[in-house]
C-alpha cells in the first residue's frame, strides 16, 4: 500500500495541501499520515511535563483538523496522525524514512531572503534531507 504524508502547520498553506493529499490518497488507496511537529524552548527543558501537555494540545488540534476533512477520505482507509517534537524538517524526513512515505505533500511559504522566495525553508530542506518526492504546493494555490 502507499503512503503518503501531508505536514501541517494548520496555516490556510497547509489547508490547501491536505486537500491534495486527501484526492491523491482517495486516488491511489493509500494511507494518509498527517502530522505536526513543534520545539519547545530550552528553557522548557526542565518541565518534561510540559512536553505532553504540548504533544497532547497538538494532537487534539490534530483531530479536530482531520475531523474537519474527514468527510472527503473516501478510500476507506483511516488516516494516522502524531504530534512530534523537533524542528519541522527533521520530523518530516525521519517520519518519512520510518514509515515508509512514498510521496510528501506540504505547503510552501514564501520567505523574506531571497534563496527561499519560491520554495519556503521547511520545505527546500526537506527536498534536501530526503529521497522522497516532495509535492510542495505553492502559497495562494486554490484547490478545484
Amino acid at each position: 500500500m502507499m503512503n503518503i504524508l501531508c505536514p501541517t502547520d494548520f496555516s490556510p498553506n497547509s489547508e490547501i495541501a491536505i486537500k491534495y493529499a486527501i484526492e491523491l490518497s482517495n486516488k491511489a488507496k493509500a494511507k494518509l499520515h498527517i502530522i505536526t511537529s513543534f520545539v519547545l524552548p530550552s528553557s522548557a527543558g526542565s518541565f518534561r511535563s510540559l512536553d505532553r501537555h504540548v504533544h497532547d494540545y497538538l494532537n487534539d488540534d490534530l483531530k479536530e483538523f482531520i475531523n474537519k476533512v474527514k468527510s472527503n477520505i473516501t478510500s476507506g482507509i483511516s488516516p494516522e496522525y502524531d504530534a512530534l517534537e523537533g524542528a519541522p524538517s527533521t520530523v518530516i524526513s525521519s517520519y518519512a524514512r520510518h514509515h515508509d512515505i512514498d510521496l510528501i505533500i506540504m505547503g510552501t511559504k514564501g520567505s523574506s531572503s531571497i534563496k527561499n522566495l519560491v520554495i519556503g525553508s521547511t520545505t527546500q530542506k526537506v527536498i534536501n534531507q530526503t529521497l522522497v518526492p516532495v509535492l510542495a504546493i505553492p502559497t495562494g494555490t486554490e484547490w478545484h
